[in-house]
């Protein structure tokens, strides 16, 4: 049947590939299991790194997403303001025109006919 591995052949293994207790105690525990049952774990690593690579690719896709939805948050948001000062800066300039407007306009030219006009009132 097989031969099992021993305990320093993992280890070389663990500290080849920076494996911490975790990855090690799997390896003893793969190693400990029948031929038969063997064979399903490298196809289910396979389906795990699969989607582990499927979900990084969704979450890039997730994060270009978020920011366009930002952008175009914040684009509506300095229209909406822009708008607002716009507006704000009309409504001064003509309150200013009304207020101030009476006394930036030249009193009428005093003429005689002038004159005439308010001593007949």
């Amino acid at each position: 049947m097989f031969e099992p591995i021993s305990g320093e052949s993992i280890d070389k293994l663990v500290r080849q590939h920076g494996f911490g207790y975790r990855e090690r105690q799997v390896l003893i525990d793969f190693v400990k299991l029948e031929l038969r049952d063997r064979t399903i774990i490298p196809d289910y690593v396979k389906y795990l790194a699969a989607n582990a690579r499927l979900r990084t690719q969704k979450v890039a896709g997730t994060i270009e997403e978020e920011a366009d939805t930002f952008a175009a948050i914040a684009r509506a948001q300095f229209i909406a303001e822009k708008k607002r000062e716009l507006q704000a800066s009309s409504v001064k300039d003509s309150d200013a025109d009304k207020s101030h407007g009476r006394a930036n306009k030249k009193p009428p030219r005093r003429t005689g006919e002038w004159r005439e006009n308010i001593c007949r009132k």
